[in-house]
């Protein structure tokens, strides 16, 4: 088929040079060229100036330059973000402000209830205890005091995912030492089951501060007071000598200038004289 095509072609074109001067055959020629090249050719379009600047790099900074309507959009959506970085940041200080009043007032009821059962105790007593305890056993008073409000159904749920964790951490602490995952898989439980055993502990944890408060606030003595303390050992002194089979301490002599006259008079009387 091909060949038939292409003998019919080269007929074709032996024919019509055949019919044509040479001369009047290259102005024929000359003629088609120059209409193929014309209805192929591409129209010119205006290139915009570029001042220089190469015409991709111009292409792509028309494109990436925000129109005026981008820019108010990205200034609004600045403004907004703001805005909601503030409003996060006063629902953490009001948040912050509300755990502060509510350890106020729970040292403070406490603090009552130490200083009504000893009245020994200084205003202060419950506050330095807390610190000493926190002192004792860092972090575990202020996370028992975060978890304390959470609800019997929290707690079985917690409860729940610390005996998931142990047994994780069973499985990876049995994984073997070439798996780069097991470092990172026991640091993520380990945090995880401290923080949930902190979560199951919180009410003992603040049940068992208050009662150590309360216990060492009645063993709380009077301050030293120097009169007292001498007033209590001397009367402690004359218990003892009266006590020790010596017999009763001799009377303190008579002041007889100090006496009245109808005291004078009983005392002579005391004497076995009479008559004045």
């Amino acid at each position: 088929m091909t060949e038939t095509i292409e003998q019919d072609v080269v007929a074709t074109q032996e024919t019509s040079t055949a019919s044509l001067p040479a001369d009047d055959w290259e102005k024929t020629t000359q003629k088609f060229i120059d209409e193929f090249d014309r209805s192929i050719a591409q129209p010119e379009t205006e290139q915009p100036a570029t001042n220089g600047q190469d015409p991709l790099d111009a292409l792509l900074a028309e494109f990436t330059t925000p129109s005026p309507d981008q820019q108010k959009i990205a200034e609004l959506e600045g403004q907004l973000s703001s805005a909601q970085g503030q409003l996060s940041s006063a629902q953490s200080a009001e948040f912050l402000r509300q755990e502060r009043e509510a350890a106020t007032k729970w040292a403070a009821e406490l603090q009552d209830v130490c200083s009504r059962s000893n009245p020994n105790i200084e205003s202060d007593f419950v506050i330095r205890e807390i610190k000493v305890l926190s002192a004792d056993n860092p972090g575990m008073l202020e996370a028992a005091w975060q978890y304390r409000n959470l609800s019997d159904a929290d707690l079985a749920t917690a409860k729940r995912d610390f005996a998931a964790a142990e047994r994780l951490y069973a499985q990876a602490v049995a994984a073997p030492d070439t798996d780069p995952r097991k470092k990172e898989a026991l640091r993520f439980l380990e945090q995880r089951g401290a923080q949930l055993q902190a979560m199951l502990s919180a009410r003992s944890v603040i049940r068992s501060a208050h009662n150590q408060i309360r216990k060492r606030a009645e063993s709380v003595k009077a301050p030293y007071d120097p009169d007292v303390s001498a007033t209590r050992e001397e009367i402690a002194h004359l218990m003892k000598e009266g006590g020790s089979g010596r017999g009763v301490p001799p009377e303190p002599p008579v002041q007889l200038g100090g006496m009245s006259d109808a005291e004078y008079r009983a005392y002579l009387k005391t004497l076995g004289i009479a008559g004045f």
